[in-house]
């Protein structure tokens, strides 16, 4: 699951620190990075800049490089999704799918019917 994180520093995008056994590493992966500035009241010396992006975090089995895990970036995000949600937050993540596959599903057969009655001469 990702979440939201702020930084007082530049983020990078991949984030790879080896576990103390050598054998796992902590990964971060992190999207819509973005510099943003906090008023601290009237007086504009007192704004703090700060880095927000949507970040998720797995353990990997080896320690991978920084440009394995950029290469598979994507990949990666969509892998490791869902791995902190609950049975029941997966459940019902699949539901939505389910209910939104079906909803394009009916759309796609009243447009083959009406191309059908097109096609039929009905009208």
């Amino acid at each position: 699951m990702s979440y939201q994180t702020v930084s007082a520093t530049p983020l990078a995008a991949v984030l790879i620190e080896a576990r103390a056994d050598n054998v796992t590493a902590d990964v971060w992966l992190r999207k819509n990075i973005d510099k943003d500035v906090a008023d601290n009241g009237p007086d504009a010396e007192k704004s703090i800049e700060f880095y927000k992006a949507d970040e998720l975090h797995f353990v990997q089995v080896g320690v991978p490089t920084v440009d394995e895990v950029t290469a598979a970036f994507d990949e990666l995000w969509e892998a490791h999704e869902d791995d902190e949600l609950t049975d029941a937050e997966r459940i019902d993540a699949l539901m939505a799918q389910l209910k939104a596959t079906n909803a394009a599903l009916d759309d796609t057969n009243a447009a083959l019917l009406e191309i059908g009655d097109l096609v039929g001469g009905e009208e």
